[in-house]
């Protein structure tokens, strides 16, 4: 099944009327248009129409209000990624819409980049009181991967960063 972008929208429609900067991740209007309130809308403006409630920045197109980064997806590629497929901005900033920080993600690799800080600095770290150590792991595909104990927080550190290089693409 269409992303309903593809459904409402066709490609072509956007790249006659818009213009995608993949270095800057903008999306202007190129040409004057009537709005649907009958106002006129000025073209080589920016068509940013707001930010959603999950931080989002959005724009409107003939009456519906989509996600920039899905537009600028959509204008680059001409098509949306396949379900289960989505977007994903890969430096957590949720406005920075260049196309080296999208990229086509399960839910799952989208979930794992979302914005949290872990409690020691790196994702897979804990501390075990019974062995007085840290210990790096992280689950895959429903299985456990142990990278070790480490006295030293840093060598834990590098240690975590190893293995989500080493795991990223089994995910």
């Amino acid at each position: 099944m269409k992303h309903k972008l593809e459904q409402r929208i066709k490609v072509e429609y956007l790249r006659e009327n818009f213009e995608y900067n993949p270095v800057t991740g903008y999306v202007f209007r190129l040409k004057k248009i009537r709005g649907f309130d009958g106002k006129d809308i000025v073209g080589g403006k920016h068509v940013l129409s707001g930010v959603n409630s999950k931080g989002y920045m959005n724009a409107k197109v003939l009456g519906h209000a989509y996600p920039l980064h899905q537009i600028a997806w959509y204008m680059h590629y001409g098509t949306m990624p396949e379900r289960p497929m989505e977007i994903d901005h890969i430096n957590r900033i949720k406005t920075d819409n260049r196309i080296c920080n999208l990229r086509a993600a399960t839910k799952r690799v989208n979930n794992k980049n979302k914005n949290f800080k872990p409690k020691h600095g790196e994702l897979g770290i804990t501390w075990r009181k019974d062995v007085k150590k840290f210990v790096v792991k992280r689950r895959v595909n429903g299985k456990t991967v142990h990278a070790g104990f480490f006295v030293d927080l840093k060598d834990a550190k590098r240690a975590a960063q190893k293995l989500e290089k080493k795991t990223l693409n089994i995910i």
